[in-house]
């Protein structure tokens, strides 16, 4: 099982995420308000229901790419290594701590760096060629 450790990166990630609850929150309440506003009074239930579902299909949506993107890209960072040890990173870990040695080292480094460098802008190339 892994825990969050203390320091700067549960700050910044807790920060992020009331970010985006702050800015998309209101965005949601303005968008269901505008197409439960724009229907004949009889149909407001379905067409909130229309909102939400589109609400979480969306959410759910940009999950899944990005998930898809982050894991293919941590898959690809590791290259050749044991087909377990691209599974997860606890299975890497778990795989370096049995080889031990010099390749377990290079192992578990190579599971790290391809952890940390996941992130959604520069899976989907938005960042910059220069700047990878």
């Amino acid at each position: 099982m892994n825990v969050a450790r203390r320091g700067p990166g549960r700050r910044i990630a807790g920060g992020a995420d009331s970010l985006v609850a702050f800015g998309t929150g209101p965005l949601f309440a303005l968008g269901t308000g505008l197409v439960v506003g724009s229907v004949a009074p009889e149909r407001a239930g379905s067409a909130a229901a229309l909102a939400e579902v589109s609400n979480y299909l969306g959410s759910t949506v940009g999950i899944t790419v990005f998930g898809t993107l982050a894991a293919a890209t941590y898959q690809s960072r590791l290259g050749n290594a044991a087909p377990a040890a691209r599974e997860s990173i606890a299975r890497a870990t778990l795989l370096a701590h049995t080889a031990g040695g010099a390749s377990g080292q290079q192992l578990l480094h190579r599971a790290h760096s391809g952890f940390g460098t996941v992130d959604a802008p520069r899976a989907c190339g938005l960042v910059p060629a220069e700047e990878r």
